[in-house]
């Protein structure tokens, strides 16, 4: 039996792309308040040539008053799958269809305060299109081979945490024999 018991629960903000749900909680007989955060799912993708050069995007960041080199990526909508929404995000930001998809990973963006899903896949036999990205996206498509990304991981030049980590699991994957 768990130590920790949850009193109440109620959301304190709802948005667009986030809630926040103040929890009370019985830890051990003392009261405690934490205040999480619910991200809907996220689709992440890494499309990945037969010469195993990848695309990763460029796109400035407000947040971090920043231009960062990260992976494809978008919240999974209501009603959608995961892939689903990875091939629209594709779609979107690139102009990239992809003929094979497999799903490399799945992981929790935060265990303590922020609760979100992120599903990793791999973008296939690709043919090339048209962009359509949002209003406030201003992408830049930039092609590497995966020796290179890892070499911006490994240096910091990459700091999106997913982008790192699709990125070293598709090295080792490679290193593997397995893409």
């Amino acid at each position: 039996m768990s130590p920790i018991k949850i009193l109440s629960q109620k959301p304190i903000l709802n948005a667009d792309l986030f809630s926040v749900v103040e929890t009370k909680l019985d830890i051990n007989g003392t009261l405690h308040t934490h205040r999480n955060i619910y991200r809907p799912p996220i689709a992440s993708v890494f499309p990945l040539t037969d010469k195993n050069e990848l695309y990763l995007i460029k796109q400035f960041r407000y947040l971090h008053d920043e231009t960062f080199l990260e992976e494809v990526a978008g919240h999974v909508e209501k009603g959608e799958s995961p892939l689903l929404a990875a091939k629209r995000e594709l779609a979107e930001e690139t102009g990239m269809v992809a003929k094979k998809w497999t799903q490399f990973g799945f992981f929790s963006g935060n265990s303590s305060v922020i609760k979100s899903e992120i599903h990793i896949f791999l973008a296939r036999d690709l043919t090339f299109g048209v962009s359509s990205p949002e209003e406030d996206e201003e992408i830049t498509l930039v092609k590497m081979p995966l020796s290179e990304a890892v070499k911006h991981v490994t240096t910091g030049s990459i700091k999106n945490s997913i982008a790192s980590l699709g990125i070293l699991l598709l090295s080792t994957l490679e290193r593997e024999g397995k893409l």
